[in-house]
């Protein structure tokens, strides 16, 4: 007697791609503010919030900002960065970001390629060198 098992009936569980968590705007704006403030307990936390939402508007890109916490001092309240001419500076420092190329790797020749350098004898100028030069052999 043989036993017949339908696979059908156990279906095969698809492998999902793992689901990246998305920072939200929130999460983005608070992190702007902790990070670029010198002490955001000195200040109104909501306020900073505030423009911090509209800076992170200006340029939408979690990285960029990660980036510009390393590049910029700290400042006092983040109003200074919504200044026309600030904005113009934080959107070329982005395309600036975006262009750095990595460096380049560098490569060695190894010494099979290479020849040996000898070193060059200098014409006696002494008697006692003239004694003990040997002139070069072809």
């Amino acid at each position: 007697m043989q036993l017949e098992i339908n696979l059908d009936l156990f279906p095969k569980e698809a492998k999902k791609a793992p689901i990246k968590k998305v920072p939200s705007n929130n999460d983005c704006c608070k992190f702007i503010v902790d990070n670029f403030l010198v002490d955001h307990r000195k200040n109104v936390y909501i306020h900073q919030l505030k423009i911090a939402k509209k800076l992170f508007a200006f340029i939408p890109d979690l990285s960029f900002w990660k980036w510009m916490a390393k590049e910029t001092e700290k400042v006092y309240t983040l109003k200074d960065f919504l200044k026309p001419d600030k904005i113009r500076w934080l959107k070329i420092k982005n395309k600036k970001r975006k262009l750095d190329i990595p460096p380049t790797k560098e490569y060695a020749a190894s010494e099979d390629f290479l020849y040996e350098v000898k070193p060059k004898k200098v014409k006696p100028k002494t008697k006692l060198d003239f004694i003990n030069y040997e002139p070069e052999k072809d």
